[in-house]
């Protein structure tokens, strides 16, 4: 049977939505019924938040990259009924800027980890109204930014005026005008890194100075916690910013003849880093670890009677 790159790539889509959203489920249980009253788990919901909306809108549309052609084509099965231009740009605007999101919540997150650890006592006095207002412009800024520049780059199909009667469900970008919108992207990850790495130095700073105070035992915790936030930030920054750079500078290099090639391997990196980060934080963090242990256990034994049970049955009847 003869497999195209296109049946691949959709067929590797459709498994990955599959296994994706069964991770997220148990993640997001596991989170909600374990996570001690003494840590918040805001910061694992709002990476898992971004990457399903990605995976919500790739379950029915799988934006294919068409290279050497500056364009994707909208595959999916819905995309036979709902095809339009503005919907394919929608589509791949929106899962970019899911992605863009997540990274700035993480840079969010590690700030309000720093004040929660140098001034715990004095922030508990301000209304959490204003922390979730701070968030949402931050997020409502960053969002209307980037889709004032992603407007810059939408091209109409029927400007490349396409011989091919077969190149259906086509939307298009303008190759030569995406400078702008790859060093903003590269200003904006350089921010995000930068203003991570100070958080979680002055985080450290501050609770080895603290230390006498909370104990030497609560201070080992605080740490511990910090290198794990500190290592599950460095999943989607490093495979969730990285590919959409290249991917980025190669839509402004579309002749180059494994720009195809290379764009698929990194949609396939951005649509799985999510799930790894999901069994990461379960297997790191002690709380999570314990019942997702203490569940494989129960299955493992209720498994367990149930072939006893049809082996006896089976002894009685010969």
């Amino acid at each position: 049977m003869f497999f195209t790159l296109a049946s691949i790539y959709n067929t590797a889509i459709n498994i990955t939505m599959v296994y994706s959203m069964i991770i997220y489920a148990v993640t997001l249980t596991v989170t909600h019924r374990f996570t001690p009253r003494s840590t918040s788990n805001r910061f694992l919901l709002t990476i898992i938040f971004w990457d399903f909306l990605v995976h919500v809108l790739w379950i029915g549309f799988h934006p294919y990259p068409m290279m050497p052609l500056p364009c994707f084509r909208l595959d999916g099965f819905l995309a036979k009924d709902f095809f339009s231009e503005n919907l394919g740009h929608f589509i791949l605007c929106a899962s970019v800027l899911c992605a863009i999101n997540q990274c700035v919540g993480l840079w969010v997150s590690f700030q309000f980890r720093y004040l929660f650890i140098a001034y715990g006592r004095k922030i508990v006095h301000f209304h959490k109204a204003y922390g979730y207002g701070y968030c949402v412009i931050v997020h409502i800024s960053v969002t209307v930014a980037f889709i004032m520049l992603y407007k810059d780059l939408i091209m109409p199909a029927n400007e490349l005026k396409i011989e091919h009667n077969d190149e259906q469900h086509l939307f298009c970008l303008e190759p030569e005008d995406n400078f702008l919108q790859i060093f903003t992207f590269l200003i904006l990850m350089v921010i995000i890194i930068v203003t991570v790495v100070i958080m979680v130095v002055l985080s450290f700073r501050k609770v080895s100075e603290t230390r006498r105070l909370i104990g030497a035992k609560t201070a080992k915790l605080q740490k511990m916690f910090l290198l794990n936030l500190l290592l599950l930030s460095g999943i989607p920054i490093l495979f969730g910013g990285v590919p959409i750079v290249i991917c980025l500078y190669l839509m402004h290099h579309t002749q180059n003849g494994y720009s195809q090639i290379i764009i698929i391997v990194c949609i396939m990196i951005m649509l799985n880093y999510g799930s790894v980060m999901c069994i990461i934080s379960l297997a790191i963090f002690r709380a999570y670890r314990n019942a997702v242990i203490a569940a494989f256990k129960r299955c493992s034994d209720i498994l367990s009677s149930r072939m006893a049970t049809m082996r006896g049955q089976t002894e009685v009847f010969l």
